[in-house]
């Protein structure tokens, strides 16, 4: 098919996902929540709206899913997980998670984790392993948010209160 006719396809077959999916979970007592709690997003012109009208499409299709209270808990963690690009399972640090080197001086980056490199000489950090939290409550990572890795590896933010200065809180200099 041609790039045309493949794109019209696509997004005929969207549309259609998406008016099933509206159809099939109106009487869902989850999306008739969404509904109430971003009501007044509807109603916004802005990317709230298309943000609500998505939220509420993923919301259909879960309920759809018929999750129980033991089940949903579990799926709604591993798909926060995958969704923001985290691993669901530990690092092993294995050849294959790895990426071709980065820059010059060897750098990989994990192919699960993309805020974990390893170093030509073997060892590895986590860039996102420590989180500098200011008085305003902006967070931001630099160089000293580095952390040092051992596999197996589940990676975790440590939060840094720092003030206005980005000196943490609570150090005695």
């Amino acid at each position: 098919m041609n790039r045309r006719l493949t794109h019209l396809v696509q997004k005929a077959r969207y549309a259609l996902v998406r008016a099933l999916l509206r159809g099939a979970a109106n009487e869902s007592n989850m999306v008739a929540h969404c509904r109430l709690e971003l009501r007044d997003w509807y109603s916004d012109t802005g990317p709230n709206q298309w943000m609500a009208r998505d939220i509420e499409e993923l919301l259909s299709l879960f309920s759809m899913q018929g999750h129980s209270g033991s089940s949903a808990p579990f799926a709604i963690a591993v798909f926060k997980a995958l969704a923001s690009f985290e691993p669901w399972s530990p690092l092993t640090g294995a050849p294959d998670e790895w990426s071709e080197p980065v820059d010059s001086d060897g750098m990989c980056q994990n192919r699960r984790c993309g805020h974990v490199f390893r170093r030509a000489d073997g060892s590895a950090f986590d860039s996102e392993g420590r989180v500098f939290r200011e008085p305003s409550g902006a967070a931001y990572t630099s160089k000293d948010s580095r952390v040092e890795v051992t596999f197996p590896y589940t990676p975790k933010r440590e939060y840094v209160d720092v003030d206005a200065n980005g000196k943490p809180v609570g150090v005695q200099a």
